[in-house]
Protein backbone atom coordinates (compact mmCIF):
# COMPACT_ATOMS: atom_id res chain seq x y z
CA UNK A 1 0.00 0.00 0.00
CA UNK A 2 1.31 3.27 -1.39
CA UNK A 3 1.37 6.66 0.91
CA UNK A 4 -2.18 8.31 1.06
CA UNK A 5 -1.33 11.26 -0.79
CA UNK A 6 1.53 10.21 -3.16
CA UNK A 7 1.92 8.45 -5.96
CA UNK A 8 -0.49 5.09 -6.35
CA UNK A 9 1.84 2.04 -6.22
CA UNK A 10 1.17 1.79 -9.89
CA UNK A 11 2.37 4.67 -10.43
CA UNK A 12 5.79 4.11 -8.70
CA UNK A 13 5.88 0.80 -10.66
CA UNK A 14 5.60 2.75 -13.91
CA UNK A 15 8.42 5.14 -12.78
CA UNK A 16 10.88 2.61 -11.32
CA UNK A 17 10.32 0.52 -14.73
CA UNK A 18 10.15 3.62 -16.52
CA UNK A 19 14.40 4.10 -14.98
CA UNK A 20 15.41 0.38 -15.50
CA UNK A 21 14.56 0.73 -19.23
CA UNK A 22 16.54 4.15 -19.91
CA UNK A 23 19.46 2.02 -17.88
CA UNK A 24 19.29 -1.18 -19.55
CA UNK A 25 17.20 -0.57 -22.43
CA UNK A 26 16.80 -4.08 -24.27
CA UNK A 27 19.42 -5.65 -22.66
CA UNK A 28 18.46 -9.01 -20.55
CA UNK A 29 20.65 -9.31 -17.15
CA UNK A 30 20.79 -12.34 -14.55
CA UNK A 31 18.28 -11.76 -11.61
CA UNK A 32 20.28 -12.69 -8.42
CA UNK A 33 17.32 -14.45 -5.76
CA UNK A 34 18.18 -14.42 -2.20
CA UNK A 35 16.51 -14.61 1.09
CA UNK A 36 15.88 -11.49 2.21
CA UNK A 37 13.03 -11.55 4.96
CA UNK A 38 13.39 -15.43 5.14
CA UNK A 39 16.18 -18.40 4.49
CA UNK A 40 18.13 -20.51 6.75
CA UNK A 41 18.99 -17.54 8.77
CA UNK A 42 15.66 -16.35 9.88
CA UNK A 43 14.13 -20.16 10.80
CA UNK A 44 17.53 -20.30 12.87
CA UNK A 45 16.66 -16.83 14.25
CA UNK A 46 13.19 -17.78 14.81
CA UNK A 47 13.83 -21.23 16.72
CA UNK A 48 16.02 -19.12 18.76
CA UNK A 49 15.06 -15.89 19.20
CA UNK A 50 11.60 -15.23 17.77
CA UNK A 51 10.13 -18.34 19.47
CA UNK A 52 10.39 -15.58 22.82
CA UNK A 53 9.48 -12.71 21.30
CA UNK A 54 6.16 -13.70 20.23
CA UNK A 55 3.96 -11.07 22.62
CA UNK A 56 6.64 -8.43 22.32
CA UNK A 57 5.96 -7.59 17.93
CA UNK A 58 8.61 -4.17 18.77
CA UNK A 59 11.37 -6.11 19.89
CA UNK A 60 10.83 -8.84 17.68
CA UNK A 61 10.38 -6.55 14.50
CA UNK A 62 13.81 -4.39 15.44
CA UNK A 63 15.76 -7.66 16.08
CA UNK A 64 14.61 -9.35 12.84
CA UNK A 65 15.71 -6.37 10.76
CA UNK A 66 19.24 -6.31 12.68
CA UNK A 67 19.86 -9.69 13.18
CA UNK A 68 18.31 -11.54 9.82
CA UNK A 69 17.27 -9.01 7.32
CA UNK A 70 20.17 -6.86 7.31
CA UNK A 71 22.67 -9.40 7.55
CA UNK A 72 20.64 -11.34 4.63
CA UNK A 73 20.59 -8.43 2.40
CA UNK A 74 24.64 -7.42 3.31
CA UNK A 75 24.98 -11.61 1.91
CA UNK A 76 22.89 -10.80 -1.24
CA UNK A 77 25.01 -7.60 -2.09
CA UNK A 78 28.14 -9.44 -1.57
CA UNK A 79 27.39 -12.76 -3.90
CA UNK A 80 26.27 -9.83 -6.69
CA UNK A 81 29.79 -7.95 -6.09
CA UNK A 82 31.71 -11.19 -6.44
CA UNK A 83 29.50 -12.28 -9.66
CA UNK A 84 29.84 -8.79 -11.14
CA UNK A 85 33.51 -9.09 -10.75
CA UNK A 86 33.46 -11.69 -13.26
CA UNK A 87 31.87 -9.89 -15.61
CA UNK A 88 28.20 -11.27 -14.69
CA UNK A 89 25.28 -8.07 -15.56
CA UNK A 90 23.10 -8.34 -12.13
CA UNK A 91 19.99 -7.48 -11.10
CA UNK A 92 19.73 -7.81 -7.07
CA UNK A 93 16.69 -6.97 -4.90
CA UNK A 94 18.48 -6.44 -1.93
CA UNK A 95 20.06 -2.86 -2.71
CA UNK A 96 16.49 -1.86 -3.73
CA UNK A 97 14.44 0.43 -1.34
CA UNK A 98 11.20 1.35 -2.19
CA UNK A 99 9.69 4.75 -2.77
CA UNK A 100 7.34 4.01 -0.19
CA UNK A 101 7.84 1.57 2.79
CA UNK A 102 4.22 0.59 3.13
CA UNK A 103 4.52 -1.33 0.11
CA UNK A 104 3.42 -4.75 1.06
CA UNK A 105 4.96 -8.38 0.63
CA UNK A 106 2.24 -8.66 -2.15
CA UNK A 107 3.49 -5.67 -3.51
CA UNK A 108 7.37 -6.34 -3.15
CA UNK A 109 6.35 -10.01 -4.88
CA UNK A 110 4.37 -8.63 -8.23
CA UNK A 111 7.57 -6.22 -8.31
CA UNK A 112 9.97 -7.66 -8.82
CA UNK A 113 7.64 -11.07 -10.77
CA UNK A 114 8.19 -8.23 -13.29
CA UNK A 115 11.60 -7.30 -13.22
CA UNK A 116 12.27 -11.10 -13.87
CA UNK A 117 9.26 -11.19 -16.38
CA UNK A 118 11.32 -8.34 -18.40
CA UNK A 119 14.67 -7.92 -17.80
CA UNK A 120 16.24 -11.41 -16.62
CA UNK A 121 17.76 -13.86 -19.57
CA UNK A 122 18.57 -16.24 -16.06
CA UNK A 123 17.58 -16.31 -12.87
CA UNK A 124 20.24 -17.59 -10.35
CA UNK A 125 19.21 -18.59 -6.61
CA UNK A 126 22.04 -18.56 -3.81
CA UNK A 127 22.48 -20.78 -1.28
CA UNK A 128 19.38 -21.30 1.49
CA UNK A 129 16.60 -19.85 -1.07
CA UNK A 130 14.74 -22.66 -0.90
CA UNK A 131 13.95 -22.06 3.10
CA UNK A 132 12.69 -18.20 1.62
CA UNK A 133 8.98 -17.49 0.34
CA UNK A 134 10.26 -15.13 -1.63
CA UNK A 135 12.79 -16.84 -3.46
CA UNK A 136 10.50 -19.74 -4.48
CA UNK A 137 7.89 -17.44 -5.44
CA UNK A 138 11.03 -15.89 -7.95
CA UNK A 139 11.67 -19.67 -8.93
CA UNK A 140 7.72 -19.93 -9.90
CA UNK A 141 7.82 -16.72 -11.68
CA UNK A 142 11.05 -18.28 -13.39
CA UNK A 143 9.14 -21.12 -14.34
CA UNK A 144 6.00 -19.10 -15.30
CA UNK A 145 8.43 -17.30 -17.63
CA UNK A 146 10.00 -20.13 -19.01
CA UNK A 147 13.72 -18.43 -17.76
CA UNK A 148 16.86 -21.01 -17.14
CA UNK A 149 17.25 -21.47 -13.56
CA UNK A 150 20.78 -22.18 -12.07
CA UNK A 151 22.01 -22.21 -8.57
CA UNK A 152 24.84 -19.76 -7.18
CA UNK A 153 27.40 -21.98 -8.77
CA UNK A 154 25.62 -21.52 -12.22
CA UNK A 155 24.79 -25.41 -12.07
CA UNK A 156 21.02 -26.34 -13.74
CA UNK A 157 18.31 -25.91 -11.49
CA UNK A 158 15.38 -27.87 -12.77
CA UNK A 159 12.48 -28.34 -11.38
CA UNK A 160 12.34 -31.47 -10.28
CA UNK A 161 15.45 -30.57 -8.15
CA UNK A 162 13.94 -27.42 -7.09
CA UNK A 163 11.21 -28.96 -5.97
CA UNK A 164 13.16 -31.50 -3.93
CA UNK A 165 15.53 -29.01 -2.04
CA UNK A 166 12.25 -26.96 -1.01
CA UNK A 167 10.47 -30.42 -0.12
CA UNK A 168 13.35 -31.35 2.08
CA UNK A 169 13.95 -28.03 3.75
CA UNK A 170 10.24 -27.72 4.56
CA UNK A 171 10.20 -30.96 6.59
CA UNK A 172 12.97 -29.54 9.15
CA UNK A 173 10.31 -26.77 9.93
CA UNK A 174 9.08 -27.32 13.56
CA UNK A 175 5.30 -27.78 13.49
CA UNK A 176 5.28 -26.97 17.06
CA UNK A 177 6.15 -23.20 16.03
CA UNK A 178 3.29 -21.15 14.85
CA UNK A 179 5.56 -18.82 12.52
CA UNK A 180 7.85 -21.65 11.27
CA UNK A 181 4.54 -23.81 10.45
CA UNK A 182 2.90 -20.96 8.16
CA UNK A 183 6.34 -20.32 6.75
CA UNK A 184 6.45 -24.22 5.97
CA UNK A 185 2.63 -24.18 4.82
CA UNK A 186 3.31 -20.95 2.52
CA UNK A 187 6.52 -22.71 1.02
CA UNK A 188 4.76 -25.86 0.00
CA UNK A 189 1.97 -24.30 -1.25
CA UNK A 190 4.48 -22.43 -3.67
CA UNK A 191 6.00 -26.03 -4.46
CA UNK A 192 3.04 -26.93 -5.65
CA UNK A 193 2.21 -24.15 -7.77
CA UNK A 194 5.74 -24.72 -9.40
CA UNK A 195 4.67 -28.11 -10.24
CA UNK A 196 1.32 -27.12 -11.94
CA UNK A 197 3.10 -24.69 -13.62
CA UNK A 198 6.18 -26.36 -15.35
CA UNK A 199 2.90 -29.18 -16.28
CA UNK A 200 1.25 -26.18 -17.90
CA UNK A 201 4.28 -24.96 -20.05
CA UNK A 202 5.16 -28.86 -21.18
Amino acid sequence: MSELNGPSYEEQVRAIESMLKSVLGNAKYDYLSGPITGGPRFVGWQRTVGEMLSNDNDTYSMLLRRQVIGPNIEDLKGLAKLMRENDKFIIEPGSFESPSRLWSQAEFYRFWEQVITEHAERVIFSEGWHLSVGCVYEYLCAVRGTKPCFDQNEDDLPVEMACELIKKGAKDLDPKSLVLSKHRGRIEAMMEAIKFASSEAA
